[in-house]
């Protein structure tokens, strides 16, 4: 018996394509989408690597503050 294990692409890899796509992400949008639980984590290896991010201090409707990540380029 064969099972087919594909591999899953990295943490870094959707968030970085989901910022080239959509052109920003929030910590809410990582974990129900990725299940990414630590955005800012990933976030900090990505700028280490030379992703251009800017950070957006923002509240929703509630006044809980969060942070969105936009592609500087």
């Amino acid at each position: 018996m064969s099972i087919n294990k594909t591999k899953k692409p990295s943490q870094k890899k959707l968030i970085t394509d989901h910022i080239k796509k959509v052109g920003s992400i929030s910590g809410l949008e990582a974990l129900s989408l990725y299940r990414v639980m630590d955005l800012p984590k990933v976030m900090s290896d990505l700028i280490k690597q030379g992703l251009q991010i800017r950070k957006e201090y923002k509240n929703d409707n509630t006044g809980v503050r969060y942070i969105r990540y936009h592609s500087s380029i």
